[in-house]
């Protein structure tokens, strides 16, 4: 994942000073906080508020759909709070994910993960639906699809190519995540989680 710095480089002064103090104040405000699994729950309503406002604000409106789950098929990096926030709704939910698919993707890179047949996201349902979508990673929340979203299926485009735009308002308040936690494997942190704090939930 690129750095804050990177994601605000293309923007504009007055831009830049803006996100940067949104990001001051939301990196304080984790500081002080005890309750990091709360915090992040409500950091998350706040992404997906400012999401709401986003979309066709400054550009093309979002395509995404309910049921549309193409983006389910990419490579995913999280931090370990996001991680252990997923593995406690799993355990009250009592959703269980598959050992050998997230094994299969450990391994996988970017360019290779479309191709895999390990792509599939292990919480993706039989209807394209996410079964832990009130706590999806960030990442997952700040994907947007602005163009057809046939160019999404990976069977179809193995390479990508669909249009894609970002909400950098929510790049500001997760950067207090980041600067804590650091971002690796979703398929990598998620197994190991698992293992350790039960074994598995096969």
């Amino acid at each position: 994942m690129m750095t804050i710095d990177q994601i605000f480089s293309c923007l504009t002064e007055k831009q830049n000073r803006i996100l940067k103090e949104m990001a001051d104040h939301y990196r304080q405000w984790w500081k002080d906080i005890k309750d990091k699994k709360a915090a992040l729950r409500g950091m998350y309503d706040g992404i997906d508020k400012s999401n709401e406002r986003f979309n066709g604000r400054e550009g093309p409106p979002v395509t995404c759909k309910k049921g549309c789950s193409f983006c389910c098929n990419i490579k995913v990096e999280a931090t370990q709070i996001e991680v252990d926030l997923i593995v406690d709704y799993m355990a009250k939910k009592k959703i269980k994910v598959s050992q050998k698919q997230l094994e299969g993707q450990i391994p996988l890179t970017v360019e290779n993960h479309f191709m895999s047949p390990f792509r599939k996201c292990v919480f993706l349902d039989d209807q394209g639906l996410c079964k832990i979508y009130e706590v999806r990673p960030f990442v997952c929340r700040n994907y947007f699809s602005v163009g057809d979203p046939k160019e999404c299926d990976p069977d179809e485009h193995p390479k990508g190519g669909v249009t894609t735009t970002m909400n950098y308002e929510t790049f500001a308040m997760y950067s207090a995540v980041i600067e804590q936690y650091i971002s690796a494997s979703f398929s990598l942190l998620l197994l190991n989680t698992l293992k350790k704090k039960y074994g598995f939930m096969k």
